[in-house]
């Protein structure tokens, strides 16, 4: 489901680019739904770990339906999901232009945080981010594709666990732990648009002079 959501959002964002916003707008139910299937897959997980000691196949069924109910109620609603807020962020940005949301009095901010723009390993702008997934355990940290890959193989020669190579940080990372960054890629697109739009001012000031 989030590699099925990571491309419809891919979708969105070049149609946003695009400024059609209908079809942004189709995109973004899509990625409501996806997002909704997600959080009824995780409530259920979530009973169905609840009750993995009952031994009684009898209360099996009842006991599901009430922990299902109670995680249900747990769960907040799909607009509070973060990445339903930073998709739309991220559309009403290139749609708009940087204005602000309707329901924001500051000014836009693409993420819920700051982003990172440079690797950790490389001290160089990311090309291809990759992070250390929250949802399977990770600590949440960036780092170029390459960089961490080939960190992982040099460690892992010598120790039986790699941890996270950002200072301070004592969570641990694995290949398989590690998932695309696609808000760190938008950002970074974003600023090199940024860049190159203070470059061509540059040189329409320089030419009025």
């Amino acid at each position: 489901l989030k590699s099925m959501y990571n491309h419809v959002e891919e979708v969105a964002i070049s149609f946003a680019e695009n400024g059609d916003a209908d079809k942004v707008k189709d995109l973004q139910d899509d990625l409501t739904g996806i997002l909704e299937l997600e959080i009824k897959a995780k409530v259920a997980m979530d009973a169905l770990a609840a009750i993995r000691m009952q031994n009684n196949p009898e209360e099996l069924r009842p006991m599901f339906d009430t922990k299902l109910q109670e995680f249900k109620n747990k769960q907040p609603s799909v607009t509070q999901h973060p990445r339903h807020k930073t998709s739309r962020e991220k559309f009403w940005e290139l749609l708009h232009d940087g204005e602000a949301m309707p329901d924001q009095d500051d000014e836009l901010i693409v993420h819920g945080g700051d982003v990172p723009d440079k690797c950790p390993l490389t001290m160089q702008p990311f090309k291809e981010p990759v992070s250390n997934d929250k949802e399977q355990g990770g600590c949440g940290h960036t780092y170029e594709r390459s960089a961490i890959m080939d960190y992982i193989r040099n460690q892992s020669r010598r120790k039986r666990t790699v941890p996270c190579p950002v200072a301070g940080c004592s969570n641990h990372v694995t290949e398989q732990r590690l998932e695309r960054n696609v808000d760190v890629e938008f950002s970074q697109q974003r600023r090199k648009k940024k860049k190159r739009g203070d470059a061509d001012d540059a040189v329409d000031a320089t030419q009025i002079e």
